[in-house]
């Protein structure tokens, strides 16, 4: 959109001062070339202006796209860690369930058991 605002703003300021006010063309007609001279110059200094203020128009356009683009972008990156630390945290509580799980498992079979960890070591092991 930058380059097409900065164009459009170029092709502006070339018909500008391309373009010849109806004084300037008068005095030309007229045979009158110091005032057709001071015509014209008036003509490109308004011209100028013109393509002056169009052009910076143009600039400040683009600097608002390019803003709006980098918030979203920081959004989005925003989004992606946010849902990132939930999966991770999502996972984690799944391990810690099943760990818990496990360990129950254990402790129950154990008791079902009803084998003394301790005594199935041998003497050398223990300590």
């Amino acid at each position: 959109m930058l380059k097409r605002n900065l164009l459009l703003g170029g092709l502006v300021a070339a018909l500008a001062i391309t373009g010849c006010s109806k004084k300037t063309e008068d005095a030309a007609a007229a045979g009158k070339p110091e005032a057709a001279a001071s015509a014209a110059a008036q003509d490109v200094a308004s011209a100028t202006a013109n393509a002056a203020s169009a052009t910076a128009s143009a600039v400040q356009t683009g600097a608002a796209v390019a803003t709006g683009a980098a918030i979203n972008t920081a959004e989005a990156v925003g989004n992606a860690a946010n849902q990132a630390t939930a999966n991770v945290a999502s996972a984690v509580a799944t391990g810690a369930a099943n760990v818990a799980q496990g360990a129950n498992a254990v402790a129950a079979d154990a008791a079902n058991n009803k084998v003394d960890i301790q005594a199935e070591v041998p003497e050398k092991q223990k300590y």
